[in-house]
């Protein structure tokens, strides 16, 4: 890391240490980028992968039947440090400012970046996950927002949520719990088919139970505040049904903080920046952006969309902004 004060020169700025940011420093590397600074405002690389579900299954990446989301970081690591780029952790982005062909980006600790391009990777930016609306919500022990160790939720287990992380979590906890409980507001879910399937086979098997359409309306507790059992209610005729559980787990996604995006001018759709599909360029020239930070028409919240974002970019940029040299080398002749 550099001491504040110091003023950094970078080729590219990636913000963003998530799977998308860590591929976009990798495929910097392989056209010959690699001068590149990679910034996040987490204190370990991985963005929600690290910070919400390490042990949680992810299949939607190339080359893995199914791996642990702390694996895949930190094969993504291994991957794009070959190329060593400056990474600075536990550092917000603060300002963006444009001069000419190169932006001055300063840094929460008092750094200042030069650099003549930026990936923003940022995923839902600041983000924090969204909790129940009931009172009071934090003074309950059984909630879990993070999951590291999944084989210590052997009791019973409400999972509230209808994407892929709600599923991915049931699957998950199905090897473990004694009874896992998927609890949604809609009879219709929004995760992938494959992990769909998946949940159908343990609900047959008796491992998880789907009920639908019902919200979180109570959580009950002993004196000491451990959930002992929830109240949800049915959305269309209000019943309300009693569940015995130990531990209670919230996937209603994230609270993101783009503000710094609306500040620089960037198109945005809602918290989304929106970008050119051929390029994944944002509305101000030379900057990008990748992953789930990003809005274009039938975009699928993906893993591997980011991926393949990442490489975009990349090209992008190495073709269009640093065309001072050749972007096809000559052909080797002895």
């Amino acid at each position: 890391m550099n001491e504040t004060n110091q003023i950094v020169h970078t080729d590219v700025l990636v913000i963003g240490a998530g799977p998308s940011g860590l591929f976009s420093v990798f495929m910097l590397g392989q056209v010959g980028l690699t001068n590149v600074t990679l910034v996040d405002s987490l204190s370990e690389i991985g963005g929600q992968c690290t910070a919400l579900y390490p042990d949680k299954y992810i299949y939607d990446v190339a080359g893995f039947k199914e791996i642990y989301a702390k694996d895949l970081i930190d094969r993504l690591y291994d991957q794009m440090n070959q190329y060593n780029p400056n990474i600075i952790l536990d550092t917000k982005v603060s300002q963006i400012k444009k001069h000419e062909e190169r932006f001055t980006v300063t840094l929460s600790n008092g750094q200042n970046v030069e650099t003549r391009a930026i990936i923003i990777a940022s995923g839902a930016g600041s983000f924090s996950p969204k909790k129940p609306d009931l009172e009071d919500i934090d003074k309950y022990d059984g909630i879990f927002y993070k999951l590291e160790n999944p084989s210590q939720f052997t009791g019973s287990v409400a999972v509230f949520g209808g994407g892929d992380s709600a599923v991915d979590w049931c699957l998950t906890l199905s090897e473990h719990a004694r009874e896992v409980f998927l609890i949604h507001r809609r009879d219709k879910f929004r995760a992938m088919d494959g992990s769909l399937e998946k949940l159908k086979d343990i609900a047959g098997e008796g491992r998880c139970q789907i009920l639908t359409p019902y919200v979180l309306h109570n959580i009950n507790s002993d004196e000491s505040y451990t959930v002992s059992s929830i109240d949800i209610k049915h959305t269309k005729t209000n019943e309300i049904k009693n569940i015995s559980i130990d531990t209670l787990i919230p996937c209603y996604g994230l609270q993101s903080d783009n503000e710094l995006l609306y500040d620089i001018g960037i198109d945005m759709y809602g918290s989304k920046i929106k970008i050119i599909q051929e390029s994944c360029e944002t509305s101000i020239e030379g900057i990008y952006a990748v992953g789930d930070s990003v809005f274009y028409p039938n975009r699928h919240h993906l893993i591997v969309c980011g991926f393949s974002e990442a490489a975009i970019a990349s090209l992008h940029i190495r073709k269009n902004i640093f065309s001072e040299s050749k972007y096809i080398k000559e052909p080797y002749v002895v």
